[in-house]
Order: structure tokens, then C-alpha cells, then sequence
């Protein structure tokens, strides 16, 4: 039985508190050190609920189940698409999502079943199917692989068999050997970190910076006050692949920026949306995450971009000098280490 990739596996861990500084580049900002990698495998659900149509509707009942998956108080990790037409679906789906040890101490695992038929505007319905909730902690000191059937919430019926598997990580570098779930899916072999400390620009602007890791959605800090030195100190995790190859590009974009692009937002952010629900064109992952990162992107104007290894980054405080576009210069302040996951 193969495994899908998961839609995105990103998760933004931490904010400290964002300020405007014109001090020199601090050395002191370190990023967090992971506790493990804990692997979320959905494999299917029995008896969900099926959504009753009105008597006026000629179609026939029908459920065409999706997963969405999150940390409590972190940001969604996955979203499924739909499976058509059934109340026992096969998911099959996996993703990794690295965890600090205040997640396992304080957070819990949010699964929820939500139908994409319901869901849609012209039924108005909820879409949701139930939802339930696991304790990290309890699951993380239970050793070994967690596998389990889980009764969905708002009494609505169902189940989900649900697998968690924690993988220890380790401080260093290191050969790992990979090894194969499926031809398609591979545990991920490092944690990547990048701590976004501080951005120079010659010329006063808003700043948001975006980073894309190759495989994973576009993530964006908060946008920064109308100044040209920013402290932003927000820390990103990100599940890496292949250490050797994969690659992390860095853009610093201008809230300010593309004013025409701002007055559609409303019907891009709602056509994207769209189509989520109804899995138009959004079979594999890449189209997902190419999707959400240009109607994202339209909003800003792009000031500078690079793109580095991610064996750039060696744990230490380094001032990158971009490629900036319009007559700006720009610097940015980083921290990026790399934690490699042990073999089971």
C-alpha cells in the first residue's frame, strides 16, 4: 500500500516579539533545538457521516471526505483532497511534522474529516464531518508506533484509524541512509531551522520575507514597519527531503507594493479556495503549492531573491547580501541548522 505526499508539512514553531531596531546585528538569537519527528499516517475512515440533500435536490446522497490536519496554535499542516463518493475512504496519506519540546509537553494533535461535497456554496452545508483530538504527550511517552481507531466529535458517527511514530533527532552531521515507504514517499531525512533575524534596505519599505524550501509551500513572516532596518525573529521549521540537494529561496517582498493586485485579492483568495473544495486541477502537490504561492504573491512587490543550499547554513548568525531589483540593496540576517532524524 503506497503512501501519498503530504500537501505541506511546514509549520511556523515560534514568534518572538517583532520590534523596530537600528542596533548593530546581534550574534546572542539562536534557533530552537528539535525534540523529534513525529510521523502522522491516515490510513481510513468507516462509517462518516453522509449529508442528507433536500427533497427538491435530484441528486443522490453522497460524502466525498477530506482530511485536515494541525498542531494546536500552530498553523494548518495538511490538507487532503477529496475522496469522491464514499463513507469508508481509503486516505493513505502520511506526513512528518517536526516537533520542540514544548509541542509535546503543551499541544495536541487536531484531526478533522470534512466533506467537500457539503461544503461546497451552492448546498450551504458545514462540511464538516467530525473531528478528534490526540494528546501528543501521552502518544510520544507510549513508545513505539501509536495505531489506532478514533471516534469523531459533534456526534455525528464515524471513525479514522490514525499511526504515530516518533523519530528521535539528532545534533549533527552525519551519513543517514534513506529508506523507502514507496516509490513516492520517503521519510525526511533532516529538520531544517531558519531563524529571519533582521533586514537592511537602502530605500524605506514594509518587509515580508518569504522562504521557499524545495518540495514545501512558500512561508511569510508578518510584515514589518515602514523603516529600512527591521527585526522580525521569527523562527520557521521545515521537514527536509534531501540535505544534499534541496535548495532555500529567500524574498524580500514590499507590503506596499502592487496596488492593482490588491483590489482583486478578495476574488483570488476566494477562487483558490474554490478550488481546494473541488480538487479542480489540484491533484499533485506541486500544483497545490504553485497555486496558493502566486495568488499570495501578487499581493507584494518583489525588492531582492536568492536561493542557497540548505548545507549553506552552519548554525551561526550570517548576513546574506541579495540580489535586489528597483535600486534597492538589501541585507538580511539569518540563522539556519540543520538537525538530522535517526533511522528506525
Amino acid at each position: 500500500m503506497g503512501f501519498k505526499k503530504p500537501k505541506s508539512s511546514i509549520g511556523k514553531s515560534k514568534s518572538l516579539r517583532p520590534c523596530h531596531y537600528m542596533g548593530p546585528v546581534a550574534t546572542s538569537l539562536t534557533p530552537s533545538v528539535p525534540k523529534c519527528l513525529m510521523r502522522v499516517e491516515i490510513l481510513e475512515g468507516r462509517d462518516l457521516a453522509r449529508f442528507k440533500l433536500p427533497l427538491i435536490c435530484i441528486c443522490p446522497p453522497k460524502t466525498d471526505p477530506f482530511i485536515t490536519l494541525s498542531v494546536t496554535e500552530l498553523r494548518p499542516y495538511l490538507i487532503t483532497p477529496p475522496i469522491k463518493g464514499t463513507t469508508n475512504p481509503k486516505f493513505n496519506y502520511l506526513t512528518e511534522i517536526p516537533l520542540l519540546e514544548r509541542d509535546i509537553k503543551f499541544r495536541e494533535l487536531r484531526i478533522g474529516v470534512m466533506d467537500a461535497f457539503t461544503n461546497c456554496s451552492a448546498l450551504k452545508g458545514s462540511g464538516s464531518l467530525g473531528f478528534t483530538t490526540i494528546d501528543i504527550k501521552k502518544a510520544y511517552e507510549s513508545k513505539g508506533p501509536h495505531c489506532s481507531w478514533y471516534q469523531l466529535g459533534e456526534g455525528k458517527g464515524g471513525q479514522i484509524k490514525i499511526v504515530l511514530h516518533f523519530f528521535p533527532i539528532n545534533d549533527g552531521r552525519f551519513n543517514l541512509p534513506m529508506f523507502a515507504i514507496s516509490e513516492d514517499r520517503r521519510i525526511n531525512q533532516a529538520v531544517f531551522i531558519l531563524v529571519i533575524h533582521r533586514v537592511f534596505t537602502t530605500q524605506k519599505c514594509r518587509p515580508i520575507i518569504s522562504i521557499k524550501v524545495t518540495g514545501r509551500p512558500t512561508e511569510r513572516t508578518s510584515a514589518g514597519h515602514f523603516c529600512n532596518v527591521y527585526e522580525f525573529s521569527e523562527e520557521f521549521i521545515f521537514p527536509i527531503y534531501y540535505v544534499g540537494t534541496d535548495k532555500v529561496c529567500i524574498r524580500v517582498e514590499n507590503e506596499y507594493g502592487n496596488s492593482k493586485a490588491i483590489k482583486t485579492a478578495s476574488k483570488k483568495i476566494c477562487g483558490f479556495m474554490r478550488r481546494i473544495l473541488t480538487n479542480v486541477n489540484l491533484d499533485r502537490e506541486d500544483d497545490l503549492h504553485r497555486h496558493q504561492d502566486e495568488d499570495l504573491s501578487n499581493f507584494h512587490m518583489k525588492i531582492a531573491e536568492s536561493t542557497y543550499p540548505i548545507t549553506f547554513f552552519n548554525g551561526n548568525n550570517q548576513v546574506l547580501k541579495m540580489h535586489s531589483f528597483d535600486g534597492h540593496s538589501v541585507k538580511l540576517s539569518i540563522i539556519g541548522k540543520i538537525y538530522f532524524v535517526k533511522s528506525c
